[in-house]
């Protein structure tokens, strides 16, 4: 089963994996797991130090004729790779899973000093989408009340503005996401909607994505909750629709 770690402290840890054992035990033995790190993998019911989910890797070293061939780590993901696997670019060492993500994050400006994306939580997520949200309820609120005035009780008016309130809100959120790859909500906040491989969002996934909020929503919001215990803080239509939602900076 796949292994995770947090790097920080144990309230503001970064949350890095899946590794396999192999990886596992190759970042253990040479440093970058210590003792006190945090790790977890299914079937624990929480996380713990190194030393006492595996105490075998904290405790005994490997021996110098034992000793795992040299690795380097990529600056996006973390992960160690033989030095010769990775691409030197800008004084940052990139992996080939993690090129199309960094091609990415260059042509969208975001922060590239940071070892890999920060994923937005719950809670700023929740911020971005009450924003959406008070703005949508301005903007239909208003073209209600001027259809109101100008034309009383047309039933055809009403028909059309019925309409917009239910396409209005998709049209929104598909057209900034696929410009901005952020709605309003997330702009204000500094979040944006990445694919989770770096590759670009078309408008099919980006409308299947709001789609498949409904389905979040309809199951309790348990699909929006998931959010807090995800380790790249995916909610139930991001992962239906392979995306993530990252911080710009």
């Amino acid at each position: 089963m796949p292994w995770f770690y947090a790097e920080g402290t144990q309230q503001t840890a970064e949350r890095r994996g899946p590794l396999d054992d192999a990886t596992f035990e190759a970042m253990a033995h040479s440093g970058r797991l210590r003792a006190n790190t945090l790790v977890w993998q299914t079937g624990m019911a929480e996380w713990q130090p190194l030393s006492v989910a595996r105490p075998d890797l904290a405790l005994t070293p490997p021996s110098l004729s034992e000793a795992p061939p040299p690795v380097a780590f990529c600056s996006m993901c973390g992960v160690p790779h033989p030095p010769e696997d990775l691409i030197g670019f800008s004084g940052r060492q990139i992996c080939a899973a993690c090129k199309p993500r960094f091609a990415q994050a260059l042509t969208l400006g975001l922060d590239l000093s940071l070892p890999r994306p920060r994923y937005a939580g719950f809670w700023i997520r929740f911020g971005a989408r009450l924003i959406d949200g008070m703005l949508i309820f301005i903007v239909q609120l208003s073209l209600t009340l001027s259809v109101t005035a100008l034309a009383g009780q047309n039933a055809i008016l009403s028909a059309i503005m019925l309409i917009l309130s239910v396409v209005g809100p998709v049209v929104y959120e598909v057209a900034m996401t696929i410009k901005y790859r952020a709605t309003l909500g997330k702009l204000a906040l500094g979040i944006r909607i990445l694919r989770a491989d770096g590759s670009p969002l078309t408008w099919s996934r980006v409308l299947g994505r709001h789609f498949a909020q409904l389905l979040s929503a309809t199951i309790l919001l348990i699909g929006y909750l998931m959010v807090a215990f995800d380790p790249r803080k995916q909610a139930l239509h991001d992962r239906l629709c392979d995306t993530v939602v990252v911080y710009e900076h």
